[in-house]
């Protein structure tokens, strides 16, 4: 993902985008891996202000590592309430 030019590909694309990340998503990989770290909390933390200017609706679940943060019961009530908000759906009752 850092070469991928967003501005350019923004224009392109029309939906709605959602970025979401755990705030403790940082994956440490050893020497077998040859000793990268990925992280993906802080490139989204750090550039916050400039993803959501891009168009992007950013939400950082708290505390989450990379797998608690994909799980549904995190996820949901995340993405539900950002899809009523963007397509201006109700939920029933």
């Amino acid at each position: 993902m850092r070469g991928f030019d967003d501005r350019a590909a923004r224009a392109r694309v029309g939906c709605p985008r959602l970025c979401f990340v755990g705030s403790a998503d940082e994956i440490p990989y050893g020497e077998r891996w040859g000793g990268v770290h990925v992280s993906m909390a802080g490139p989204v933390v750090n550039r916050r202000t400039e993803l959501e200017a891009l168009g992007r609706d950013v939400r950082v679940l708290d505390g989450l590592d990379h797998t608690q943060a994909v799980q549904a019961d995190r996820v949901l009530p995340v993405l539900r309430p950002w899809l009523a908000s963007v397509t201006g759906a109700r939920r029933p009752g």
